[in-house]
């Protein structure tokens, strides 16, 4: 069957030129930080919402949800990363995902952003209850929804991507039947701006407008935090998400003949280039917002560090005790060694024993000093180490000055 491909680069090879895209290194180095951010960024939200604030509300559940999508996006950007430098995986198989998880990535992200934007106006303007099981099933029913909606808007994307080789350059493509490029580049347009532009931002604005003018007339700081967290979000999805829409839309007009001059299809393609270069690395950006704006968020990730802390250092100082123990058993059995031994073998088997550094007991004093909740322990130990060590020494041989230094250093 005859193919078509399509790739917005259906105009003379004139216009194409080595300005129309980013430099490649600086665009995979974006990437690479990026993918690096957002992996343990989302994981982290993802695993404090889990198992710290658990989903209890459509809320968290749309956070929730919301970096599950980055983290879509997120897996796919050291491919992207690859491709960019030219390090092409010629298997059709990658260039379908890479251009499968954009496209869900961005659906879903829109999608999710929405839904939160509903939710807050429906709690703060109208007071509608979000805690309770019935909530929450509804919850997951409008999400589940989202998901379906957002792996079919994205499945041509997917099934219609290849590498193409063409004059010696291999790129990951569009290869539309033959007669239908234009149709299916009209869809995707379409589609992307009909969620980012013509029904989300509507909605996202209403709900805000009225969201804020509630905020306005009550002095409940609660509800001013609450939505920060939402605002922040949606604020970063606008200023990351519209831009690449509106390039879209331009693409849009140039299907209908318009633009279609070299200039402005140079143009087009560069702000193509840097909009879609944008997009891509918003999945790291949420993370942040939620440690700077969302305060509960913050306040769990500072109970478990803290919880975390306590643990191990009542771990420590367990091993302290254990060890503050064993070395006053021996300290008592060498005095007993030491009854009957003359001074010279005295002073041997003492610096055996208690050399800071090679000594029998050292090692085990020199861990005590590193729990400050023991140092009464610890003084204990070296002052009966020290007089055991004196008691030990002929009278006319100098204290060693190694050991002296450790017992002093305290």
């Amino acid at each position: 069957m005859k193919t078509t491909t399509f790739d917005y680069e259906e105009t003379d090879d004139i216009c194409l030129t080595e300005d129309s895209h980013l430099y490649t290194d600086l665009k995979a180095a974006i990437f690479y930080i990026v993918f690096a951010l957002g992996l343990i960024g989302n994981i982290t939200v993802l695993w404090v919402l889990l198992k710290i604030m658990h989903v209890k509300n459509m809320t968290n559940l749309c956070l929730l949800n919301l970096a599950l999508s980055d983290l879509l996006m997120v897996l796919s950007l050291p491919f992207w990363g690859l491709y960019v430098q030219g390090h092409y995986i010629k298997a059709n198989e990658m260039c379908k995902a890479m251009a499968g998880t954009y496209q869900v990535g961005f659906y879903s992200g829109i999608l999710f952003v929405t839904l939160m934007s509903i939710d807050r106006y429906l709690v703060i303007v109208h007071a509608v209850a979000v805690l309770g099981a019935k909530m929450l099933r509804y919850g997951i029913m409008v999400s589940f929804i989202i998901w379906i909606v957002s792996i079919c808007a994205a499945l041509p994307e997917a099934i219609f991507a290849a590498m193409v080789t063409e004059e010696n350059i291999t790129s990951c493509q569009r290869v539309y039947p033959d007669g239908s490029a234009q149709k299916w580049k009209l869809f995707r347009n379409f589609g992307e701006n009909a969620v980012g532009l013509f029904i989300s931002l509507p909605i996202i604005a209403y709900c805000y407008i009225r969201v804020l003018m509630v905020v306005k007339k009550t002095k409940n700081s609660k509800k001013e935090r609450a939505i920060k967290l939402i605002l922040g979000i949606v604020i970063v999805f606008v200023v990351f998400w519209v831009p690449y829409n509106v390039v879209v839309f331009l693409k849009t007009l140039q299907e209908f003949g318009i633009l279609t001059d070299c200039k402005a299809y140079r143009h087009v393609n560069m702000a193509m280039d840097l909009t879609e270069t944008i997009a891509l690395t918003h999945c790291c950006v949420n993370p942040i917002i939620y440690a700077f704006v969302g305060e509960k968020f913050r306040k769990c990730l500072a109970t478990t560090a803290e919880n975390h802390k306590f643990l191990k250092r009542h771990a420590l100082q367990n091993e302290a005790d254990f060890l503050c123990s064993l070395a006053l058993m021996q300290t008592q059995y060498i005095r007993q060694v030491l009854t009957g031994l003359g001074d010279a073998q005295k002073l041997e088997v003492t610096d055996a024993a208690y050399n800071p550094t090679k000594g029998l007991f050292g090692p085990a004093l020199e861990k005590m000093r590193e729990t400050s909740t023991l140092r009464k322990q610890e003084d204990e130990a070296f002052n009966l180490c020290l007089l055991q060590k004196q008691a030990s020494r002929p009278p006319s041989q100098p204290p060693q000055q190694g050991f002296a230094l450790a017992a002093g250093g305290h």
